[in-house]
């Protein structure tokens, strides 16, 4: 997530691709995901973390996510959530 909240709106920005990315020494990833959370939010992000631990634990559903080819698809694949 990002370190100020400065959006009009609450959503996931999601990346997949193709070929791995380095992310640290010891991973590399294909999968990221970035929480945005709405200005002056105070409520309760636990039933949304839930989903992407639900989803990140699930290595079928991650594949699924990756191999995606359009935003409507990773979207309904993510919805199943």
């Amino acid at each position: 997530h990002p370190m100020k909240l400065d959006t009009n709106e609450t959503f996931w920005t999601i990346c997949t691709l193709k070929n791995p990315i380095q992310w640290d020494k010891q991973r590399k990833v294909q999968f990221v995901c970035l929480l945005n959370i709405r200005k002056g939010y105070t409520g309760d992000l636990n039933q949304v973390y839930q989903q992407l631990i639900d989803i990140i634990e699930d290595k079928t559903a991650v594949q699924k996510l990756i191999e995606c080819n359009l935003p409507e698809e990773l979207i309904q694949l993510m919805c199943e959530y």
